[in-house]
């Protein structure tokens, strides 16, 4: 769930799978282009780590310079996705509370 997902983030672990859905697909799209394999580990190593510069010296370790840019687009699209997490969650509480206040 997206509340979980926000927590997740906040706790500084990683995602899971369920949690990061979008995510997880356009990577693994993108992953079979670069690679042509639809083999998921490098996708899920990928959301398993936790920083920008770790994301993109595995990526280029693993699939050379060429694939820089997906790496970028990957840490993007990993802080856009924990941003809307952590702007949802924040926002449930409040939703909770008035309607119990409205019970």
């Amino acid at each position: 769930s997206v509340g979980k997902a926000a927590a997740a983030a906040a706790k500084g672990r990683s995602l899971t799978k369920a949690e990061s859905g979008q995510l997880a697909k356009w990577s693994m799209g993108e992953l079979q282009r670069l690679t042509g394999s639809d083999d998921p580990t490098l996708c899920e190593f990928l959301m398993s780590l936790h920083s920008a510069a770790e994301v993109r010296e595995y990526v280029v370790d693993y699939l050379g310079p060429r694939a820089l840019p997906f790496a970028d687009e990957f840490v993007l699209r990993s802080k856009l996705e924990a941003e809307v997490v952590s702007n949802k969650s924040r926002k449930e509480p409040a939703a909770a509370a008035a309607a119990a206040a409205a019970a």
